[in-house]
């Protein structure tokens, strides 16, 4: 299970209630929008129902029988470490890397660039026919 948010600890949850072998990937943080006293009883239901919990790792590759952890130290071992993976569940969102966000590429990770909001000030005025004037 890849994603240490709500819908990553459900899903691991429900799997490991019906006797499954789960490990959950969390990135960063195990439930970053929670407190930290909520954060704790989560891993320790986790921890009770055997749920392999992975905090400060991240996933770099997903194949087809396993998924490679990086967990970001440069004295790693050069693909990774490697765990084998009947089913990967991918519950970690998509977004654009810090990076580019940083950098000003792209203000918004789920706008396509270039698009305009709806809130646009060309946009055109009630009560206007045709070509809107700037």
């Amino acid at each position: 299970m890849v994603g240490g948010g709500l819908t990553g600890i459900e899903t691991a949850a429900e799997l490991a209630e019906r006797g499954r072998a789960v490990t959950l990937v969390c990135g960063r943080t195990l439930a970053p929008t929670f407190s930290a006293a909520g954060r704790r009883y989560i891993a320790t239901w986790l921890l009770r129902h055997r749920v392999a919990v992975l905090e400060a790792v991240s996933v770099s590759v997903v194949r087809q029988d396993a998924v490679v952890l990086d967990d970001g130290s440069a004295d790693g071992p050069a693909d990774g470490a490697v765990r084998s993976s009947a089913l990967t569940i991918w519950a970690a969102g998509f977004g654009v890397p810090d990076l580019a966000v940083a950098s000003g590429l792209r203000t918004d990770p789920l706008r396509p660039s270039g698009h305009r909001r709806d809130t646009d000030q060309r946009r055109r005025r009630p009560g206007r026919r045709g070509r809107h004037r700037q």
